[in-house]
């Protein structure tokens, strides 16, 4: 598995948390 794809899997799982847990302190950039 490449570092790149790996960095975009871990973007997509923050983004999902942020839409599943509002309330979690993420960076408001994944919406």
């Amino acid at each position: 598995m490449s570092n790149s794809q790996y960095g975009a899997e871990q973007n997509l799982r923050q983004m999902m948390n942020a839409h599943y847990h509002p309330t979690s302190t993420t960076s408001s950039s994944a919406l």
